[in-house]
């Protein structure tokens, strides 16, 4: 057994032999490490889905929870107010989902069916819309416009279907594995749902067991920040989810009574739409004001102009009125971490990453800050900061 005096002093340089080591297996064996590290995440892929599950769905079982015993602190058989809390939170989620996709697919489906059919008007009044824009500036530039509009669309779109045609002809082994991925996440999803009721019934005790471990494993002080920076997380990502569940509702209730007013086509399509990516900041405003767009223009030119300037008013209400009170500060980012947020993590992990990326940029922003700080703080201290910085 080595002596402790030795093990003093050899301890940072075994240390330091074992991170050279792991960077030097990175470096040189990146694509199988990087594959391996894959292939373990992957495994793990029900508990994610389970986590994020149980997340959403704590947020309503958690305010009824806190409703049932403020109003009713003496109450019996509290055993019994955990299942019934998420078999409610359960029920809720499905029956929005299914109102939503009532509400959707009948109409996306015949927006379709319409924007085909009436395909070759479709351009024709974009086209007839674009030599007014520009016989009003005396522009006398309408030949290649003409030319366009009397293109043989028709064969054009039958030619796409059948070239459709072909490549799932020719790709059918590619189509079936791309089932069997579907299958295989359908899969995962279910596995992930079980794992929520799991989750979500002893959330205690797994989270008692989680900051016992932490605690064994850095030791007080470290496990102390580590908790700390944990709770500042959970209660961001909780008020952000809970303040966008509900700002999803609020925000397709106010678009769909705003477009009825003025009379806009697919009220309730583009309003529903517009709900639903409201859950990503920025972007999905802009998805969805490019989608009530074109689907508007397939009727009315002049109405999709008119749609711009309603959607920018709704909008800018929503922003500066509605959203501040449901959601608050919660997450308290500028318009430029926002953005580079949603860049960032959606390029890094897709349409999940954009979702999750303000509320994740939210605490990495707050440790950067604290970080910062406490250097400034140091430095102020020990008296190293010139005039001049200040």
């Amino acid at each position: 057994m080595i002596n402790k005096k030795i093990w003093k002093i050899i301890e940072p340089w075994v240390y330091l032999i074992a991170i050279a080591f792991l960077f030097l297996l990175l470096v040189l064996k990146f694509d199988n490490v990087y594959l391996f590290v894959i292939r373990i995440l992957k495994i793990f892929t029900p508990l994610y889905y389970g986590l994020g599950i149980a997340f959403v769905l704590n947020v309503p079982m958690k305010t009824m929870e806190e409703f049932i015993y403020k109003k009713y602190p003496n109450i019996k058989y509290k055993r019994f107010i955990r299942p019934l809390t998420i078999l409610v939170s359960i029920l809720l989620v499905l029956v929005i989902v299914s109102i939503a996709a009532i509400l959707i697919v009948p109409q996306l489906t015949n927006s379709i069916i319409t924007l085909l059919s009436n395909l070759e008007g479709y351009i024709q009044n974009i086209i007839t819309y674009i030599n007014t824009i520009l016989e009003g500036f005396g522009s006398e530039n309408r030949i290649y416009l003409e030319e366009f509009s009397k293109l043989p669309w028709d064969q054009y779109i039958d030619q796409v279907l059948t070239n459709f045609e072909a490549m799932v002809n020719a790709y059918g082994d590619t189509v079936l594995h791309n089932v069997k991925g579907f299958t295989s996440t359908l899969g995962n999803i279910f596995m992930g749902v079980m794992l929520s009721l799991y989750l979500l019934s002893g959330k205690e005790q797994f989270i008692a067991q989680a900051k016992r471990t932490c605690l064994a494993v850095f030791g007080p002080s470290s496990s102390a920040q580590i908790l700390r920076v944990a709770h500042n997380a959970n209660e961001i990502f909780g008020n952000f989810i809970g303040g966008q569940l509900v700002e999803m509702l609020v925000l397709g209730t106010l678009f769909y009574i705003g477009l009825t007013l003025f009379n806009m086509p697919y009220a309730l399509l583009i309003s529903v739409i517009t709900g639903i990516s409201g859950i990503i900041p920025i972007l999905g405003a802009m998805i969805a004001m490019a989608f009530g767009f074109v689907v508007i223009l397939a009727i009315s030119p002049m109405k999709a102009i008119w749609f711009i300037v309603l959607f920018q008013c709704l909008q800018q209400f929503e922003n500066n009125v509605i959203y501040p009170k449901i959601v608050g500060k919660s997450v308290g980012l500028q318009g430029i971490w926002v953005l580079l947020a949603i860049i960032l993590f959606g390029d890094l992990f897709g349409a999940m990453g954009m979702i999750v990326a303000v509320p994740s940029m939210a605490v990495l922003y707050g440790l950067a800050g604290e970080f910062v700080a406490d250097r400034i703080q140091m430095f102020h201290e020990k008296e190293l900061i010139p005039e001049d910085i200040e």
